[in-house]
């Protein structure tokens, strides 16, 4: 009787064989929008410049990815999109909001129109956005909004001048996330704008509440740290009750300010990491991005710019180190890590998870480009680099890219048939028919050969552990105890 193993094996290859063979032979070769094509809901105008970029799995649809752009022509210099995008590589475009528009939801008294849109995170079918106003005489308008692609809705969470849970009103709102289907941000608030608290808020059934205040115990301080500021926040389901991660700085008495790593949940919440406290490799870890932490099934990726770092690592309950500053970047001819400049993404699949990353590079032929560090536990690192400068640029007609904005991943589910996640970013391009551009990277037949491989190594390793074969042992996980605090 044939083993187990072998028949699970054999089922997979032929899942992913079937997979990979129905892939579109031009599916790494598709921009999703280009300088100088139409932008949907404009006159005619034509895009000129993006900005942020975010992607999501939408089902039956291969992705959705939405992104601000500036336009050139037409009758709105600028907006929010989403570009759907099917199997087929066949795309839907349409505009979510555009400069010019009137906001929705009656932010002011009287009608206010957007002016500009700052951030914008996308999950299942809604858009939570940033977007500040153009208001006659005054400046420093700003709401937060989410949008139904499904009806066209746009629904207002939260603008400066309205009511906060945490007293006065919001004076300053900062970039939301609603990968949690929640909506989660950093904003400050009180009675004027010289005197405000600022905190983490969530917004969950048009109900918003505060996750944490400035004034606030900081856990793991041991009570000696409080809450000075905040980064913007990242949540994701399939993580108990939906835990919020951000950056925050926190302040002891007769102590300078220091930032953390942290994540709450259902209000109680735990220090991931702290400035001067050793990395999981040894090395005090810096001051860690106010950008979003990558998160992805209850995990979360950050940096402190010397490093990236995943919490926790697969098969542990500590962090571990994904990248350092020396190490060769592959693909740039030699050149080393030198710099990350860029909050992470996460995605995870049934066997792993991957961090993507931008990154500057020394020496070799490349000055930077978008790196995948992928992690299966009791294996190797993995490194790769979809995409770096000097690479051709789809689409354009022969340009290469030049530069590259904070990559965004779709999560992995179920690789085994062929949901594979997707890496997606804005380009600058030098030469071709195009400037600049929002690209994504599906890899599906990279993606199965990794999965396949690695499956074949994990069915492998536990059958020889079945057999006891002699000298095997599994490898272990490093970490380094946080130094206390009192």
């Amino acid at each position: 009787m044939p083993r187990p193993s072998l028949n699970l094996f054999a089922a997979l290859m032929a899942c992913l064989a079937a997979w990979v063979g129905s892939a579109p032979a031009n599916a790494q070769s598709a921009p999703v929008a280009l300088a100088g094509q139409i932008s949907p809901g404009t006159g005619g105008g034509t895009y000129a410049s993006f900005g942020f970029v975010d992607v999501n799995r939408a089902g039956e649809r291969l992705s959705d990815v939405v992104f601000s752009a500036a336009v050139s022509g037409g009758m709105a210099p600028g907006g929010l999109f989403v570009v759907s995008k099917t199997p087929s590589l066949s795309q839907q475009n349409r505009a979510i909001a555009l400069v010019g528009d009137v906001a929705p939801g009656d932010p002011y008294p009287f009608p206010v129109t957007f002016a500009e849109f700052s951030g914008a995170t996308i999950i299942y079918g809604e858009v939570a956005f940033l977007a500040t106003f153009d208001v006659p005489g005054q400046t420093g308008g700003a709401g937060i909004y989410l949008a139904d692609l499904n009806s066209g809705a746009l629904t207002l969470v939260a603008k400066v001048g309205g009511s906060s849970p945490a007293g006065g009103v919001f004076q300053q709102l900062g970039v939301p996330s609603n990968h949690c289907g929640d909506v989660v941000f950093a904003a400050a608030s009180g009675l004027s704008e010289l005197v405000v608290t600022h905190g983490i808020f969530r917004s969950a059934g048009g109900v918003v509440s505060a996750v944490a205040l400035e004034g606030d115990p900081a856990p793991g301080f041991g009570g000696a740290g409080i809450f000075e500021s905040f980064g913007d926040p990242n949540c994701v389901y399939f993580s108990s009750a939906n835990r919020v991660g951000f950056s925050a700085n926190v302040v002891a008495a007769g102590s300078p300010s220091i930032s953390g790593i942290f994540r709450y949940a259902g209000g109680t919440g735990e220090l991931v990491a702290a400035q001067g406290d050793p990395s999981p490799d040894g090395v005090p870890y810096g001051a860690f991005s106010a950008e979003s932490p990558g998160a992805s099934f209850g995990k979360l990726g950050y940096t402190d710019g010397a490093g990236l770092f995943l919490f926790p690592e697969n098969g542990s309950s500590t962090a571990g180190v994904m990248a350092r500053l020396g190490q060769t970047a592959p693909r740039t001819g030699g050149g080393t890590f030198a710099a990350f400049a860029r909050g992470p993404a996460l995605r995870s699949t049934d066997i792993g998870t991957s961090l993507i990353a931008f990154a500057e590079v020394s020496g070799g032929s490349a000055p930077s480009g978008v790196f995948e560090f992928h992690r299966i536990p009791g294996f190797p690192l993995s490194v790769s680099a979809p995409a770096i400068v000097g690479d051709p640029a789809p689409g354009t007609g022969g340009g290469t890219w030049s530069a590259f904005s904070r990559p965004a991943a779709a999560d992995a589910f179920n690789p085994y048939i062929g949901e594979d996640g997707v890496i997606a970013f804005s380009a600058d391009v030098s030469s071709g028919t195009a400037s600049s551009g929002v690209f994504i990277l599906p890899e599906p037949k990279t993606l199965a050969a990794r999965l396949a491989g690695a499956a074949l190594l994990a069915l492998l390793g536990a059958r020889r552990r079945r057999t006891r074969v002699s000298g095997f042992s599994p490898p272990t996980v490093r970490s380094s105890p946080r130094r206390p605090r009192s």
